[in-house]
């Protein structure tokens, strides 16, 4: 009979060990908040590939039709995306100053902090929970006298920040999804980010703009597709030395590549 309580005592107390264990990791995970994915998954960088001021000045002004040409169509995304994503990046790229606070009841953390953009104050709150392998991320903003903790966008990251999504809404007056960004990173460097036009009704639904990094010669990348126009263009581009090249099957009449040197004039595609 001893035996048997002794057997079972130690059973019971090492129960009681495997729970404590599995509650003091629980703990410990709810205590980490997850790491927000990099502005770069959100925002694109529209800068890289020169300025029209770089046409100019010192630089003999011969022909720029090329690197114009693949410029125009980098700033027509720029442009739009712009206008529609400007509370949301503010709000995102101030989230980085602030930290997050868990909620037990919703197993949620939270970023709550407030940010002023077009000179407004607004209140934010980022939430991110995890998710088995990922993060799911919801950002809501109000704006006082205006709207209440619009869900202005929201998407999911894996948990290794090696890839993730972000659906974009269109404003607190339209509350519709007009825009899907895609990204993925390698070894903790940028990979690509994708804006593709998921806007119901819209001409051009459908379009997109991708943007990356590689290790080729021109290393760097934009693929925009027109879908009103069923066209795409390839823009590819050296980071430092600027010099690249554009094939447009609409624009120039060909599948060829149309190039520009270091100081963004036409040249000869070797």
């Amino acid at each position: 009979m001893k035996k048997l309580i002794s057997i079972t005592g130690i059973a019971v107390f090492g129960a009681l060990i495997f729970f404590s264990s599995c509650s003091k990791d629980k703990d410990e995970a709810e205590q980490k908040a997850p790491m927000i994915p990099p502005v770069s998954t959100f925002a694109m960088d529209f800068d890289q590939m020169g300025q029209p001021s770089d046409t100019t000045g010192s630089r003999e002004a011969t022909s720029f039709h090329n690197w114009g040409y693949a410029y125009l169509n980098v700033l027509a995304w720029h442009t739009a995306v712009n206008i529609a994503m400007f509370v949301p990046v503010a709000a995102f790229t101030e989230s980085f100053n602030h930290e997050a606070i868990y909620d037990p009841q919703s197993n949620n953390w939270n970023w709550s902090y407030n940010v002023t953009a077009n000179n407004t104050t607004y209140l934010a709150r980022l939430s991110g929970k995890y998710v088995a392998d990922s993060v799911e991320w919801e950002m809501r903003i109000t704006q006082s006298g205006a709207y209440n903790d619009f869900l202005w966008f929201y998407g999911t990251s894996a948990a290794d920040q090696s890839g993730g999504y972000w659906l974009l809404n269109e404003n607190p007056a339209l509350p519709q999804r007009i825009l899907r960004i895609d990204w993925k990173r390698t070894s903790n460097e940028f990979g690509s980010i994708s804006y593709r036009n998921i806007k119901p009704g819209d001409a051009q639904n459908g379009a997109y703009i991708t943007y990356g990094a590689t290790a080729e010669n021109f290393n760097r990348y934009y693929i925009i597709h027109n879908q009103a126009a069923a066209n795409t263009t390839h823009i590819e581009w050296h980071a430092t030395d600027l010099n690249g090249r554009i094939k447009d099957p609409a624009h120039f009449n060909d599948n060829d590549w149309h190039c520009w040197d270091t100081h963004l004039r036409d040249i000869s595609c070797n």
